[in-house]
């Protein structure tokens, strides 16, 4: 396909929860000796001041600030779209009407890859009026600076665009601003690949032939093969964001699963999704409906064997293996209703029709029915079909701040700030057709801090369900997230911690785990297992370094963490190491991450009675994309 180059040439609880959040920022802010530094607002904070320019120099234009802020790949992008456009940055957008909203967009590899270049003729660039339909500003309309950061947020999609720069430039008319739209695509013909590589093999890989802009409408198409544990699967996802040039989108999947020993065909699933979402702040309505059928095998590993089980009821050892088969499906419809500008609340009502049946294999190694039942009861899910009506509430500020460095490398990341609160009621009636007679509620909130240029993000959550009489099921969970700036321009800290513990836990297949899928990288999967769990990590992430259009980066970690049957039997597991990253923006948004751990305690035996982790060298080497946490 050839390439669009030539077109581009042509209340008081509430009150009291903000009380205590707002004490535990300012220990946060203590904690990672930022409280008392001078707060400069970032050009990209919705509402934010602009800070002025260096002392003794006039104040800089908005849009100078705007462009200073950006990476040097993204400096780049604008430069030369400026350039071969003919345009100038606006300094005083403000008060103005919109003229003409232009759009370059970058083909994948630019005049830097060299021989790469050859590469973009068989890869077709978003269209120009696929992008422009996204642009929440049309001519004509008061210039409004929070519109357009709102349009860079939408375009912004990993699979799609590498970078997307929004930026008011100067108009043709002295009482007009026009609009630049800058966007890269990353390769959309390709093979999408993301894997976890570790303990000596591969946990899991999902790669896709996929156009992920198919015709350059942003509409995608794959044929997938995804890897598991103990089995693949293959078949074709669809993603039309807007169907027949309307809000409407649509997606849909279908899957083949076979076992990864045998390649014996094992289930099947398939799904689809119709909605109207809510695609701007000022979108009022949103509607969902969606159904899906699953006919599939589940699996829980200990480290890379299948874990087995042991019958009480019986006097010798059974190494029973954890393996059963469950069908579902489900039905769910939804309607959204959003209010507010300075503060968004959302109200959803909803109904979901469930059902779920697990049973044994065939084939599986106890046949006495009576010993089946006692192992069901200890490993499978609830065999019941619900249906449910459910309401819903959320509230956050749209308070936006782009970071970079952070997920990625040198290109942006938007990040929402303040408070945000959610709550849901759901209740299941027999006259609805539900088995099961219950109410279930949820309720978290959290917020989100940029005290010293940083990021700092504290929450909880707390879920349970009344059933017969009895709050059953709850789950209350914690967590932390802190980062400083750039310290140096060199390096950045960031720390997390997390922790969640099930309370009067009635749901046999439900349970908190700790090992390589939480980040203790030095461990086996599912390593640690039980009703409590905490988990906290420390990276020092170099800044990136630039190598051609490639970004590399340096991490040296510390992880901890444990699993356990309650609070007072969780104790200290540890490890550290070093890492690689790697960002090539041409193909991905996100980083490739190499690490290599090494424990300092021993792990846990398996059933034949293995230590599954010694501690010591020579420690792991796990390897997938994105950041470890």
């Amino acid at each position: 396909m050839m390439t669009a180059r030539s077109r581009d040439l042509a209340a008081s609880g509430y009150r009291g929860v903000m009380v205590r959040l707002r004490s535990a920022a300012a220990l946060i802010a203590t904690f990672v000796g930022l409280a008392g530094t001078a707060r400069a607002a970032s050009p990209f904070v919705t509402g934010g001041e602009v800070p002025a320019g260096s002392s003794g120099g006039a104040a800089k234009s908005r849009s100078q600030l705007q462009y200073e802020a950006l990476g040097r790949l993204e400096k780049e992008a604008v430069d030369d779209a400026l350039a071969w456009r003919g345009l100038a940055l606006e300094p005083i957008p403000a008060g103005k009407r919109v003229g003409v909203v232009h759009v370059y967009n970058h083909e994948v590899f630019s005049r830097k890859d060299s021989y790469f270049q050859l590469l973009n003729y068989l890869h077709r660039t978003t269209r120009e009026e696929i992008i422009r339909r996204e642009v929440l500003l049309l001519p004509g309309d008061p210039y409004v600076e929070a519109l357009v950061e709102e349009t860079g947020r939408n375009l912004r999609q990993e699979d799609v665009s590498s970078l997307v720069i929004v930026l008011p430039v100067k108009g043709t008319q002295a009482d007009h601003v026009d609009l630049l739209v800058v966007t890269r695509d990353v390769w959309s013909l390709r093979f999408n690949t993301e894997f976890d590589f570790g303990e000596g093999e591969l946990r899991s890989l999902s790669t896709s032939l996929s156009e992920n802009n198919l015709l350059g409408w942003r509409k995608r198409a794959s044929f997938a093969y995804l890897l598991g544990r103990g089995a693949y699967a293959i078949g074709p996802t669809y993603f039309d964001p807007n169907v027949a040039g309307s809000r409407l989108t649509f997606s849909g999947s279908y899957r083949a699963y076979y076992t990864r020993e045998t390649n014996q065909r094992e289930g099947t699933s398939v799904g689809a999704r119709v909605s109207y979402p809510l695609f701007s702040l000022a979108s009022r309505w949103g509607a969902s409906l969606g159904a899906s059928y699953a006919n599939t095998v589940a699996r829980n590993f200990l480290g890379g064997r299948l874990r087995t089980l042991d019958l009480r009821a019986t006097p010798e050892r059974d190494d029973l293996p954890y393996i059963y088969r469950v069908r579902s499906a489900s039905v769910d419809s939804q309607i959204v209703r959003s209010f507010g500008k300075a503060v968004i609340q959302r109200v959803a009502v909803g109904h979901t029709l469930s059902s779920v049946r697990p049973r044994f294999l065939k084939d599986y190694p106890l046949a006495d029915p009576q010993l089946q039942t006692l192992l069901g009861n200890a490993i499978f899910p609830r065999s019941e079909r619900i249906s449910q009506v459910y309401l819903s509430y959320s509230l956050f500020t749209p308070r936006y701040r782009v970071y970079r460095d952070f997920s990625t490398y040198d290109l942006g990341e938007d990040v929402i700030l303040g408070p945000s609160l959610s709550g849901s009621v759901a209740r299941a009636v027999g006259w609805l057709g539900s088995e099961a007679i219950y109410t279930s509620v949820s309720a978290g909130a959290a917020w989100t801090f940029d005290y010293g240029n940083g990021y700092q993000k504290i929450g909880v959550g707390w879920s349970g369900a009344r059933r017969f009489g009895e709050l059953v099921d709850e789950y209350r969970s914690a967590s932390v997230y802190l980062a400083t700036p750039m310290l140096w321009r060199a390096f950045r800290l960031v720390a997390d911690a997390s922790t969640g513990a099930l309370i009067d836990n009635r749901r046999s297949n439900v349970r908190e785990t700790v090992g390589a899928e939480t980040s203790l990288r030095a461990y086996a999967t599912g390593e640690f297992e039980g009703q409590a769990a905490y988990m906290a990590h420390f990276e020092v992430r170099s800044a990136p370094i630039a190598v051609a259009a490639f970004r590399l980066g340096l991490v040296a970690f510390h992880d901890m963490g444990h699993a356990a049957r309650k609070w007072t039997d969780l104790g200290v597991k540890q490890d550290a190491g070093l890492g690689l990253r790697l960002l090539i923006p041409q193909l991905n948004f996100y980083v490739l991450r190499v690490d290599w751990a090494v424990a300092f305690q021993d792990g846990t035996r398996d059933g034949q009675g293995h230590l599954l982790t010694a501690k010591g060298l020579p420690g792991r080497i796990s390897a997938g994309f994105r950041q470890a946490f």
